[in-house]
């Protein structure tokens, strides 16, 4: 961020050192300063000088596009100022002089986003969203002791899951398409010239997910000494079923899209009434039933144990993971290292480092392989990653309690990536293997007792999640990349009543990016993700009373809490709906907002 910012401008003199001659001061707080552009917005031979820049506000963030024309025509060491543009945790483009500019209303009903050519305004939403999720999960496991080598465990195991899941969801949506004046001259620049007519989108749901999964698992546990050995086999199946039927129809001011042309029915006192010519066509159409059953099989070994030496201890965990599916035939090798020293005594006995790396494979399930278009990849090879980890352990003391401070720093290149998009609520997969993606960045916690006798913690991240295509060069944003994540969560207890605690937990996050979502059967690309939403913040309270008597002798621990989430009512984005214009080639971001507070009563009973 920044407090304030300069822009300059000038000239060259006969050395080519620049000579400023004027100056235009920006005020902060500023999350961000964009590169000042050029144009000529009034076709008059020379153009003006655009400034945009994000200022940071309580609930978000501001971003304005200020416009200067010169007054001499030929520099801007003497100017004036035209025009200023607002959107309120929204976005301003400009594309050849009209600007399209997305902002939020100051009611929750309704959203207003305008454009220089075209203005959505007022946009409600009728019918109703139903999502259903139903599961079961059965396990039964038989354990029992070896005297081979210095002993061991033996474990068979065996488990079922099955899980329906329902989406049905009936939603209009209606939205008035205005005209606005584009002359720069005018004292009406940018208001509304002319209402165009009203537009009308519908999205139909009637989706419905039904899955088996069932494996038998077996391992042995064999100790020695300073060493233990644990190798395994697991076989899986999987019966899916999945009936998928959806559409969207968007009637633009009186047009339906895509329109197919009409022919004259007839003329009734002066209104043309006219039918399609070809019948009505839908924007999207998916009409698909898949049964899907598959096997896997994975087998491992993994070897752990410490080796002493006279400055500490080190700790190592080698292992290998082999996985197979039927499915796309693919066996897949990963190893992976884990070493951990431990100083003992000296300056670091307080110290402990790690050092991690390994290689993963990330076998898709049946989401990763159904298209957008309903139909099935089966084929799709496993996601590899390469992760490199370091990190310390600090323990501390302060105020004469016990602490610790955790601080790792990571890397994460992925290869054969299914590129994915969130579109509203749900995750829709490319399904391709034409993708890769890195993950790098920081974590920092700290936790211990900031009251004694409860347990609180810090934590703070940096990092990046970028991918791309595999055929591009450039990196963008993953749909995961907020950036930063900070939270505290922090526990105290009544002075003469510690049964009675309170626990208060505060989120602050970066903005996810996001863009239009994509055209037909294909999903939103990396590059067309140029927007982020507002920065994600949340306060939590609760309250905690544990149970006594002789009634709850007979258990370990029974408590019961209440806890009030977003307490604050702050409105997070969680994913942007976008409504389209007449012509579909202009798309209009409108936010989908979080519950606002939440209210959760729990029982908790320990055996």
């Amino acid at each position: 961020g920044y407090a304030r910012a300069v822009v300059v401008v000038g000239q060259y003199d006969e050395q080519k050192n620049p000579v400023p001659c004027n100056s235009f001061e920006l005020s902060g707080p500023l999350s961000k300063v964009y590169s000042p552009e050029f144009h000529d917005l009034n076709q008059d031979g020379f153009p003006e000088l655009l400034i945009k820049v994000n200022t940071t506000v309580a609930d978000g963030f501001i971003q304005s596009l200020e416009i200067f024309n010169s007054t001499n025509g030929s520099d801007f060491c003497t100017s004036e100022h035209m025009k200023t543009f607002e959107a309120r945790n929204g976005f301003i483009l400009n594309d050849g002089g009209n600007f399209s500019i997305g902002v939020e209303s100051s009611l929750e009903s309704e959203s207003v986003l305008t454009a220089s050519q075209h203005e959505v305004t007022r946009i409600f939403f009728d019918g109703k969203e139903e999502f259903g999720y139903d599961t079961q999960f059965l396990a039964a496991k038989y354990q029992t002791l070896t005297q081979v080598a210095g002993g061991g465990v033996r474990t068979l195991s065996a488990s079922g899951f099955h899980t329906t899941e329902l989406e049905i969801t009936d939603v209009i949506g209606y939205y008035r398409l205005n005209e606005l004046n584009n002359d720069l001259g005018s004292d009406d620049f940018g208001e509304i010239s002319l209402v165009r007519g009203v537009g009308a989108f519908q999205d139909y749901r009637r989706n419905f997910l039904d899955a088996y999964i069932g494996n038998v698992k077996y391992e042995e546990l064999i100790g020695w000494n300073r060493f233990d050995l644990t190798w395994g086999v697991q076989l899986q199946g999987e019966n899916i079923y999945d009936r998928y039927k959806e559409w969207e129809r968007i009637d633009s001011a009186g047009y339906s899209l895509p329109n197919t042309g009409s022919t004259i029915d007839s003329v009734i006192d002066g209104r043309l009434f006219s039918t399609p010519a070809d019948g009505l066509e839908l924007y999207t159409h998916v009409a698909a039933t898949q049964t899907l059953m598959n096997t896997r099989a994975k087998s491992w070994i993994n070897a752990k144990g410490s080796i002493p030496l006279d400055k500490g201890i080190w700790h190592y965990n080698v292992g290998a993971r082999m996985q197979w599916a039927r499915l796309s035939n693919e066996v897949r090798i990963s190893p992976r290292v884990r070493f951990n020293f431990i100083p003992e005594g000296g300056l670091l006995k307080a110290y402990r480092w790690t050092l991690a790396a390994g290689l993963y494979d990330q076998y898709p399930f049946y989401r990763e392989m159904r298209l957008k278009d309903g139909s099935l990849n089966t084929t799709v090879k496993s996601q590899q990653a390469l992760h490199l980890i370091a990190r310390q352990d600090k323990d501390f003391e302060l105020w004469n309690r016990p602490f610790v401070w955790t601080l790792e720093t990571y890397y994460k290149g992925l290869q054969r990536v299914n590129l994915f998009d969130v579109e509203n609520v749900r995750i829709r997969y490319q399904g391709n293997n034409d993708g890769l993606a890195r993950v790098y960045g920081i974590d920092s916690r700290i936790n211990g007792e900031f009251v004694k006798g409860t347990d609180s913690w810090f934590t703070f991240s940096l990092f990046r999640a970028q991918e791309r295509n595999l055929n591009a060069e450039e990196w963008f944003a993953r749909p995961t990349d907020t950036r930063f994540n900070f939270a505290v969560y922090f526990q105290d207890y009544l002075p003469n009543d510690p049964s009675t605690r309170l626990s208060l937990t505060l989120m602050l996050g970066g903005g996810f990016p996001f863009g239009p979502d994509g055209m037909g059967n294909e999903i939103a690309q990396p590059e067309d993700r140029f927007f982020r939403s507002p920065p994600y913040r949340r306060a939590d309270i609760g309250f905690i009373k544990v149970l006594g008597g002789k009634w709850t002798e007979r258990f370990d621990e029974v408590w019961v809490s209440a806890e009030i989430f977003n307490l604050l009512q702050a409105r997070n984005t969680v994913s942007y709906l976008w409504v389209k214009d007449i012509s579909a080639a202009g798309q209009y971001a409108v936010p989908n907002y979080m519950t606002n507070r939440l209210i959760n009563f729990k029982v908790h009973v320990d055996f």
